[in-house]
């Protein structure tokens, strides 16, 4: 990529800027350490030679004929203060490492805690969200009272099934805007916010937050098989999942199982699987001299290596998921975040920027996923892309934390507004 813009000079300018910038801390941190070495082994031998001599001032005073064990004692004691008095010279670094910790335990005991999971006095109905109504009632955010308000008096009715696009410039308050349906934001608020006719600020997070859908920018994949990251609370059944990866057309990159005639998923040839691998594992670990097992728990670790092959059979969904930057692309793990939100069916689904680091292929795709299969849901599209937004229902320009306006595509155009600019410019911020 550097070479393909033809940068290869500036980066260099920045690599030998930041590597000098880090040898001025570097050089002068190990001449220090070096001096304080020399300094201790300087006070260490200069303790041996008082000792020799003040030993040897007294024989020739007194008479009196130091054996080689009193003069080694002597020695080892004197050593031994020298030691516990140059640690002296390591106190200020300890020092500034225990100010460090207690400067980043401050930070984490001054965080703001959040509202309660639970409100035993205001909890939903098992069912809700039942349509996907959502309505802002003059809301307003302001993150601290000397700050101006990042959300100012919203007044907005999204109806159920709608699809809405939300764009505006960097900082106009789009990503705000949907983190207050999660409750995700910090700071003084006025009026209210209701889905399906239920005042969000009055239940707890966890009767909250699960019962929406959100596809972030950046999604994670976590080390583990395809099916904990899939479902790693174990509510779903293996039909449920592999119809998500087969919706969002990712399922070649996870080995299918066994399909019966009846159209049903066999998952058990990985149990079979299992059990064979952990027989056959357990017999040869039976089989090996005493020797043999020594030398693999002292320098090869294999009951943990075993542990791991025995317990994670490479068929299915139970393949080994690697870290996302190994397993899967950009656009792959959106994809798989697609999946998740097939799975749960969330009448509110959220998109935060999903599709601004995939291609235009997989933005396509997604758009696809979109209107086949949320075609009754309620969605909010936060776009990087005039794509990704024209097939929205309606469109909510944001500005300075205000909605500036509000109509479908076509009418706003028409209107030759703040979003028609945006589309000339293709400033939808990122």
């Amino acid at each position: 990529m550097i070479r393909l813009f033809g940068v290869e000079s500036y980066f260099t300018e920045l690599y030998v800027r930041d590597n000098d910038a880090s040898q001025r801390i570097i050089l002068p941190a190990k001449a220090i350490e070096s001096l304080t070495a020399m300094a201790s082994t300087t006070i260490r031998q200069s303790g041996d030679m008082i000792i020799a001599c003040m030993l040897l001032f007294q024989s020739q005073m007194s008479g009196y004929q130091v054996s080689s064990g009193e003069f080694v004692t002597y020695q080892r004691l004197l050593r031994s203060l020298v030691r516990d008095t140059s640690q002296i010279i390591y106190l200020p670094n300890i020092y500034r490492r225990f100010a460090k910790s207690m400067e980043v335990y401050r930070q984490y005991t001054d965080i703001e805690p959040e509202a309660p999971l639970v409100i035993e006095d205001c909890r939903p109905p098992p069912n809700w969200p039942h349509a996907g109504k959502i309505e802002f009632c003059d809301f307003s955010l302001r993150y601290r009272e000397d700050l101006d308000p990042a959300l100012d008096r919203i007044n907005l009715t999204i109806n159920p099934g709608e699809k809405i696009g939300i764009v505006g410039r960097t900082g106009a308050g789009k990503s705000t805007l949907v983190k207050t349906l999660f409750r995700l934001v910090h700071g003084t608020t006025s009026g209210t916010i209701r889905i399906d006719g239920l005042d969000i600020n009055s239940m707890g997070v966890g009767d909250l937050r699960p019962r929406l859908g959100i596809i972030p920018q950046e999604s994670t994949m976590f080390s583990g098989s395809f099916r904990r990251n899939l479902d790693p609370l174990r509510e779903y059944t293996v039909e449920d999942m592999w119809a998500a990866l087969i919706k969002s057309g990712i399922a070649p990159k996870v080995s299918p199982p066994r399909v019966r005639k009846d159209g049903s998923v066999d998952d058990d040839e990985y149990d079979e699987y299992y059990e064979e691998s952990k027989a056959g594992a357990d017999e040869w670990w039976a089989k090996s001299g005493w020797m043999m097992r020594l030398l693999l728990l002292l320098i090869l670790d294999w009951p943990q290596k075993q542990k791991f092959t025995r317990h994670t059979p490479l068929h299915g969904l139970d393949r080994i998921a690697l870290s996302s930057s190994q397993s899967f692309s950009d656009g792959q793990q959106q994809l798989f975040s697609f999946c998740r939100v097939l799975m749960r069916k969330r009448r509110v689904i959220v998109l935060d920027e999903a599709t601004a680091d995939v291609d235009l292929e997989t933005d396509k795709h997604m758009q696809q996923l979109i209107r086949n299969e949320f075609s009754d849901l309620t969605v909010l599209t936060i776009a990087h892309r005039l794509e990704t937004v024209m097939n929205s229902d309606r469109i909510i320009v944001m500005d300075q934390g205000r909605i500036a306006e509000f109509g479908s595509p076509q009418e706003l155009i028409d209107a030759g507004g703040m979003f028609a600019d945006l589309i000339k410019t293709n400033d939808f911020g990122a």
